[in-house]
């Protein structure tokens, strides 16, 4: 959040934003919601879970430490990223991650909210709300990027929200 929030912080640590949104954007649930991370043949955790999801299969489990990860959290951090990050490689790992995510569901969704729907929100401002001057505000961007070449990379992520 501090990233976002100060300017100062916003321009010096992009590898290390990149680097955490990375490790979250990869994040995936099975059907028990352990969480494992992306890979073709993904492996889940039998000690991570998704915050709001133990469930009494988990606690029937024979683990003794039975650890979960805040999801929402995430979740809000990429929601966050999304709408102000000013520099074109964290942004292009957004875009291109984002979808993949959007797959995997047991993630995002949970009794108490969604957040495809902040997800959605925040894509949908990037493509309606101009005084964001997206792309130009970005940082980093290839020479002569225009806003039709950021759209291009944007419409994906719209698209996977069908």
């Amino acid at each position: 959040d501090k990233h976002y929030s100060d300017p100062a912080y916003l321009n010096q640590v992009t590898s290390i934003r990149f680097m955490m949104l990375e490790c979250i954007l990869h994040l995936r649930a099975d059907k028990h919601y352990r969480i494992g991370i992306a890979s073709a043949n993904p492996r889940y955790s039998m000690f991570l879970m998704a915050h709001n999801a133990v469930t009494t299969t988990a606690a029937d489990s024979s683990c003794d430490l039975l650890y979960t990860l805040p999801i929402g959290q995430a979740t809000r951090a990429i929601i966050k990223a999304l709408r102000y990050e000013l520099d074109w490689k964290v942004m292009l790992l957004l875009l291109q991650e984002v979808p993949n995510m959007l797959k995997n569901r047991a993630l995002l969704v949970s009794d108490h909210s969604s957040e495809v729907d902040l997800i959605a929100n925040a894509i949908c401002i990037m493509v309606s709300d101009k005084s964001l001057c997206l792309p130009e505000r970005l940082k980093n961007t290839p020479p002569k990027f225009t806003r039709s070449d950021f759209l291009n990379y944007v419409f994906p992520v719209v698209a996977s929200l069908v």
